[in-house]
């Protein structure tokens, strides 16, 4: 994915590995920390914004449960417009 980004357009991209949070033999392991990775991924995009990044110019993209994660990273851009 990064690669085509970067064949159309010059881009910052970030990728979040949460793999980490997401180990273990039950499903509700990775469920439980949606939020965690979430927040820390939402407050690293604040971080960007504060420092000038335009909030219009980024990108959530996550399959399965990155997919969540992105909501609570969404949840947080929408108190901030």
């Amino acid at each position: 994915m990064l690669l085509e980004y970067l064949l159309r357009e010059d881009c910052n991209f970030v990728s979040v590995d949460w793999s980490v949070l997401a180990a273990g033999d039950k499903e509700t392991v990775a469920v439980n920390n949606v939020p965690v990775a979430g927040t820390a991924t939402g407050s690293f995009v604040d971080y960007l914004i504060s420092q000038g990044s335009p909030i219009n110019s980024f990108h959530l993209i996550g399959f399965s449960m990155g997919v969540r994660r992105n909501f609570i990273n969404t949840s947080q851009f929408i108190n901030m417009t």
